[in-house]
C-alpha cells in the first residue's frame, strides 16, 4: 500500500526537522544523510508500496493523535511557506584512487567545501502559461564515496576490452581518427549491480577510467541516438564517463540540445594542480545539473488536448 499523501507530507516535515535539529548539535553531514534514509527507508521500500502507518509504534501512533496546539495564524503561516522535500544522493567516485586517469586522487574531504557552498535547493517551475515557481522545495544532500577498487578494475578492463574489440572491426577502418562506439551495456550492467547495494535514493556515478588505446563514445540499444559519455540507468541511477568522448552533437551554433567538446569537464583540459580544486568545483556543478534535470524537472502542467464533440459528417452519393 502506498503511502498515505498526508502521512507522506509529515514524513517531509519531520525528517527536515530531524536533520536540521540534527545540524545544530554537531551531528556530521554524513550521519544526517544516513538518519533520513533510515527515515524515509530508501533502500528497504524505494517505490513507498509499505504503509508507513502500520510500521509506526503504539508510541508514535499516540504521538501523531495528539491536538495541535498551533494557532490559526501560525498555520496559516506554514501554508504560506514552502513544502521542501528533501532527497539523498549518493556520488560514487570511480577511477579517482589514483588507479584512473592521470591518477586523480579525489576524495569526500576535496569535495566537502564545495558542496558547503553549494545552494542546493531548487524550486518547482512551471513551463506552461506565465513560467513561475511554485511553493516546493527539492533540497538534495550529497554522500561522496569512493568505489571499490574492483569495481574500478572491471569497468576500466570491460572499456579497454569493448575498445579493442571495436577498434579492429572493418567499418571503423574508413575513419581512423573518429571515436569508436561501444556498447553502453559494457559499463552498465557492473553498475547496475553495484546500484542493487546501495544506501541512498540516487546514485550518480563520475567514471575517471585509464585511457583506453583510441577513443571512444557509447551507444544504445541497437546504436539507436546520438553517440555519448553519459547513460540514464533504469534503476534511480545515472553514469559519466569523464575519459570519454569528446562528443559534439546538436544545433551547429547554439540552442537547446547542443553538446560541444567542453560541455562537460574532462580531466585533461586542467592542469594537474588543478584536479584538487578548479575540476572538483565543475564536476559539483555536474552533478548539480544532472539532478536539477533528473530529479526536479520542470513540470509543464499542459491540458490534454481533447475534442468534447465530435461530428462526422457522412456523405451517401447515389444514383
Amino acid at each position: 500500500m502506498a503511502r498515505p499523501p498526508v502521512l507522506v507530507a509529515c514524513l517531509l516535515l519531520t525528517g527536515h526537522h530531524l536533520v536540521s535539529t540534527a545540524g545544530a548539535i554537531g551531528v556530521s553531514a554524513e550521519d544526517k544523510i544516513k538518519a533520513e534514509a533510515a527515515l524515509f527507508k530508501a533502500a528497504e521500500d524505494p517505490f513507498a508500496k509499505l504503509d508507513s502507518f502500520e510500521e509506526l509504534n503504539q508510541r508514535e501512533k499516540d504521538y501523531w493523535a495528539k491536538e495541535s496546539t498551533t494557532t490559526l495564524e501560525e498555520k496559516l503561516q506554514m501554508l504560506s511557506e514552502p513544502l521542501e522535500a528533501t532527497t539523498s544522493v549518493e556520488v560514487k567516485l570511480v577511477g579517482f584512487s589514483g588507479d584512473g586517469h592521470f591518477g586523480i586522487n579525489l576524495g569526500e574531504r576535496d569535495w566537502a567545501p564545495y558542496l558547503e557552498a553549494l545552494k542546493g535547493d531548487i524550486r518547482a517551475h512551471v513551463l506552461e502559461g506565465i513560467p513561475h515557481d511554485l511553493a516546493v522545495n527539492m533540497k538534495f544532500y550529497f554522500r561522496v564515496t569512493p568505489a571499490p577498487h574492483h569495481l574500478s578494475g572491471s569497468v576500466q578492463a570491460a572499456i579497454h576490452k569493448a575498445v579493442d574489440e571495436a577498434k579492429s572491426h572493418p567499418h571503423n577502418a574508413a575513419e581512423p581518427t573518429a571515436p569508436v562506439t561501444i556498447s553502453h551495456s559494457v559499463v552498465d550492467d557492473l553498475l547496475a549491480a553495484d546500484r542493487q547495494k546501495g544506501e541512498l535514493a540516487y546514485t550518480v556515478y563520475l567514471l575517471n577510467p585509464a585511457a583506453a588505446s583510441h577513443r571512444y563514445l557509447y551507444h544504445g540499444p541497437e546504436q539507436s541516438g546520438c553517440a555519448s559519455p553519459l547513460w540514464v540507468g533504469r534503476e534511480r541511477y545515472v553514469w559519466v564517463d569523464l575519459t570519454a568522448g569528446p562528443a559534439s552533437y546538436g544545433p551547429h551554433s547554439s540552442g537547446a540540445g547542443a553538446v560541444r567538446d567542453r560541455s562537460l569537464p574532462r580531466p585533461e583540459q586542467y592542469l594537474r594542480s588543478q584536479h584538487n580544486n578548479a575540476l572538483v568545483g565543475d564536476l559539483v556543478a555536474l552533478v548539480q545539473s544532472a539532478c536539477a534535470h533528473l530529479l526536479a524537472p520542470p513540470a509543464a502542467h499542459a491540458q490534454a488536448r481533447f475534442r468534447p464533440k465530435l461530428v462526422v459528417q457522412v456523405v451517401r452519393i447515389v444514383d
